[in-house]
């Protein structure tokens, strides 16, 4: 199987950075600029790790875990953010279960390792 990795944020050069760092990973890598453009993304192709800023333009980070969790419930969902607000990252990590909170400006082999270990995560979920 080869696994997709979608980015949510309303940064366009953060997403081309990722994209940079990112070209020769083992798995494919999506970015979305609005939410709704995301979930419709969740909706219509496979993805196994979500990766979600905090504060975007349509909708906040936990409105937008909430929804895409109920369309890929089997997605593993990361928080990238500079938002320094614990509160709203607390309750994406309590209520939204997501695994793990990385904070801009992020390092390239600690993103990269922590996509390869939710793709892990993903795989034993789908093995159940």
């Amino acid at each position: 199987m080869i696994h997709s990795v979608l980015f949510v944020d309303d940064e366009v050069e953060l997403s081309s950075s990722i994209m940079l760092a990112l070209r020769n990973a083992p798995y494919t890598v999506e970015t979305a600029v609005y939410g709704e453009q995301a979930l419709k993304k969740l909706m219509t192709d496979q993805i196994s790790v979500v990766i979600s800023d905090m504060r975007m333009l349509d909708m906040d980070g936990n409105e937008f875990l909430d929804q895409a969790q109920k369309v890929c419930p089997d997605a593993v969902y990361m928080v990238l953010s500079a938002y320094s607000d614990i509160d709203s990252v607390m309750r994406a990590v309590n209520e939204q279960h997501v695994w793990r909170y990385i904070t801009k400006p992020w390092q390239k082999e600690d993103l990269k390792l922590d996509i390869k270990n939710a793709i892990e995560i993903f795989e034993y979920r789908k093995a159940k």
